[in-house]
Order: C-alpha cells, then structure tokens, then sequence
C-alpha cells in the first residue's frame, strides 16, 4: 500500500518538475558594461560597477552548487537515478545542503547602493522560495502528503513572480543609470 500512495506521490511531483521545479539558474552571465559616458555621475558609476558585480561576477561564482542541487531534483525525470528511494535520499542529503550553501553565499554579497541591495533581496527571495518547494517535495514524499506537493507548486509560481521582479528592476536600474546591456539579461529555462 505505501509503495501504491508513493507512486501516486511520485507521479504529482513528477508534474511538479515539468511545471518548473527544477527551473535552472537564470542566465545573468550576459555582459553588463559601463560605457564612458557614465562617469559623468559618481552614483551612476557606482550603481553601474555593482550591478555588474553582482549580475556578471557574484552569482556566477556561486552557481555551481545550485546547478547541482538542480541537477539531481531533474536526474529522476531524466531516468539518471533508478528508484524513487534513491532519488529522495539525494535530493535530502545532497542538493537541499548544495542549495543551502548557495543561498549563505548568496546572502553574503553586501553592496552599497539600495538599487543592489533591493535586486539581491529580490533574487534571494526567490531563490528562497525554490530551496523550500524542494524541502516541500522530500517531506511531501516522505509523508505521502500531496498538500505539501501544492505548497511547493505555490511556492515555484511565487518564486517565478519575484524572478520576473528582479528581471524588471535590473533593466530599470539599467535604464535610468545609463548601464549598457550586451545580449540578454537571464532567461530561466524550465526542466524537462
């Protein structure tokens, strides 16, 4: 019987994936650059020199760890690991810690010009948000409770809003601060 409710547990966050649980760590890798033109105002400079910072050398530095915990939430759906036990223990023992060091490390970076300190808080928040959907899928699993399986589907479509947030604020302050964009600013890219 609990291997039955277990199925049935495993096929509903199985549709949590592909609704986005295991969305990959946006691309913020795109070059953000000051032009000359920008030393004009001291803030601007600054406000510039921080948003690059953060969006081309901080979340970069630290992605590494996420990109695993995420790796192993979408080995199951990939067919990479062979049975749901093993697929769960990874997930609590392996990407929650991964995912854990990533956001200490994400809550370290300090800046300071309110504009970056509100687009960090804004991406931690949301990366937060994805942490606890995977803590929601181990315990729902473990406790074959399906509600917790909808708080973490509520806490990716939570996640998403604030990501959309933050994608919003770094082209404002882009704007209104004179920053050159070179390519795009982050595309998040859903699992399979």
């Amino acid at each position: 019987m609990k291997k039955r409710v277990l199925a049935v547990l495993l096929t509903s966050v199985m549709l949590l994936g592909i609704a986005a649980c295991g969305k990959k760590e946006p691309d913020t890798t795109a070059t953000i650059g000051i032009s000359a033109s920008d030393n004009v105002s001291g803030e601007s400079l600054s406000v510039g020199a921080e948003v690059e910072q953060f969006v081309n050398v901080d979340i970069p530095s630290i992605s590494g760890g996420r990109e695993t915990a995420v790796g192993l939430y979408n080995k199951y759906f990939e067919g990479g690991i062979m049975d749901s036990e093993e697929w769960l223990r990874s997930l609590e023992y392996e990407a929650l810690p991964l995912y854990d060091t990533y956001l200490t490390k994400l809550a370290e970076f300090e800046y300071t010009t309110p504009e970056v300190q509100n687009l960090k808080n804004t991406f931690l928040q949301s990366s937060q948000l994805q942490r606890d959907a995977i803590q929601d899928v181990v315990n729902g699993i473990k406790n074959n409770d399906s509600e917790l399986l909808t708080s973490a589907e509520d806490k990716i479509n939570q996640s998403e809003e604030l990501y959309k947030s933050y994608e919003e604020s770094l082209q404002s302050i882009c704007s209104s601060n004179n920053i050159k964009i070179n390519g795009t600013i982050g595309t998040a890219t859903d699992a399979e």
